[in-house]
């Protein structure tokens, strides 16, 4: 994995090995920050489910001012520290060990754009957005990567689904 654009551009991101991490791909990446670019500079940025933290360090590159990670494995945690590190985002970064189904409840932030990719196999996609109407600025966007094969409702609570896209097994799904 690499760092598409911006100030780290072609910067590695290190995953962890023999664990459950499923980072997103280059090309799933890529693809998210073509359609959200316009959104992300001196945005504040939320990625649940961060695991190695890569779509985080991205936005951080393409100059968001500030991005918390969430996830529930201390070796997801460990892995984005080391790579905030080695990149030099500690500063703009907020780093919370947790499960983000029960952290999104504490979070007092209010963001311009969340990002979430639970676990594949969970349903929790849409639990998870109903509960993000007090963390989304009024004009912000939810980003959702998860299976292709789960059918996103077009309304979720008061967020209008905007657009979707498939890469393969990955789809992407955009919330306002």
């Amino acid at each position: 994995m690499r760092i598409i654009s911006g100030y780290a551009k072609g910067r590695r991101i290190i995953a962890p090995r023999g664990t459950k991490i499923r980072p997103t791909s280059d090309r799933v990446k890529e693809a998210i920050f073509n359609t959200i670019s316009p959104l992300v500079y001196k945005s504040d940025f939320l990625d649940l489910f961060a695991g190695t933290g890569n779509i985080g360090i991205e936005a951080l590159s393409r100059g968001a001012n500030s991005c918390t990670f969430v996830d529930q494995s201390p070796k997801a945690i460990k892995c984005i520290r080391n790579n905030l590190a080695n990149i030099g985002f500690e500063d703009r970064s907020t780093i919370i060990l947790g499960d983000s189904r029960k952290i999104i409840n504490k979070l007092t932030k209010i963001y311009d754009i969340i990002f979430l990719d639970p676990p594949y196999g969970y349903d929790l996609v849409v639990p998870i957005v109903k509960k993000l109407k007090l963390l989304l600025k009024e004009e912000g966007i939810i980003v959702v990567e998860t299976e292709s094969k789960i059918e996103l409702p077009p309304q979720c609570d008061t967020f209008r689904l905007l657009k979707t896209s498939k890469y393969g097994d990955t789809q992407v799904g955009y919330y306002k």
